[in-house]
């Protein structure tokens, strides 16, 4: 049977976590070098792209292996990073269009922003479905 550190340590895989203000708390630092497998970040994280790689930064120093740091930065009238941010067309508009080609460049594009601080994944929809429009 696995001692309770493996077993929280499991756990702590499975999940992402969130946290109020711009600097990485302590408890959630322990969390990230004991294998926590990701952290959600907010506006209420950050002020600026320079805050937000800094934080970005904060995060994988704390980390003992790879570390998702995501954001929803899906477009439309709700997105999680702010001007200076691009604000991009919701997913709904673009698919409305009927170009593959122009939703891949902006997820190419939208990609590159997020990379430029720090962010590996982003929790924009892969599939929405319009069942009662």
């Amino acid at each position: 049977m696995p001692s309770e550190g493996a077993a929280g340590a499991e756990i702590l895989e499975h999940l992402l976590l969130g946290f109020q203000g711009g600097t990485v708390p302590q408890e959630i630092a322990a969390l990230i070098s004991g294998g926590l497998s990701g952290i959600a970040l907010y506006p209420r994280n950050f002020n600026s792209p320079a805050e937000l790689r800094l934080l970005t930064n904060q995060l994988r120093r704390a980390a003992s292996a790879p570390l998702l740091i995501g954001v929803d930065q899906e477009g439309g009238a709700r997105f999680a990073l702010p001007p200076p941010f691009t604000a991009w067309p919701s997913p709904a508009d673009l698919g409305r269009l009927g170009n593959a080609a122009l939703v891949e460049e902006v997820a190419r594009a939208i990609a590159t922003e997020l990379r430029a601080v720090g962010v590996n994944t982003d929790f924009a929809p892969m599939l929405d479905l319009a069942v009662n429009p």
